[in-house]
């Protein structure tokens, strides 16, 4: 959801990519927000953050559930 709504608010000329420490596929509460919200989500995937992630990062910004 968070890379999906940073896009939407963001301009097209930052580079936004969503990982995780784990991947646990599409959450479907999120899946039926997106829908709701006609937000484009298709192309995302849940995927682990890696090193070179990180070094082409300016600005991480961290969610949890918890």
């Amino acid at each position: 959801m968070a890379e999906s709504w940073t896009r939407w608010f963001g301009s097209p000329l930052i580079a936004v990519q969503s990982a995780g420490i784990e991947a646990h596929g599409k959450n479907p509460h999120a899946v039926a927000v997106l829908k709701e919200t006609g937000l484009e989500f298709s192309a995302q995937q849940s995927t682990r953050v890696t090193d070179a992630m990180l070094e082409r990062t300016d600005l991480a910004v961290t969610v949890c559930a918890h």
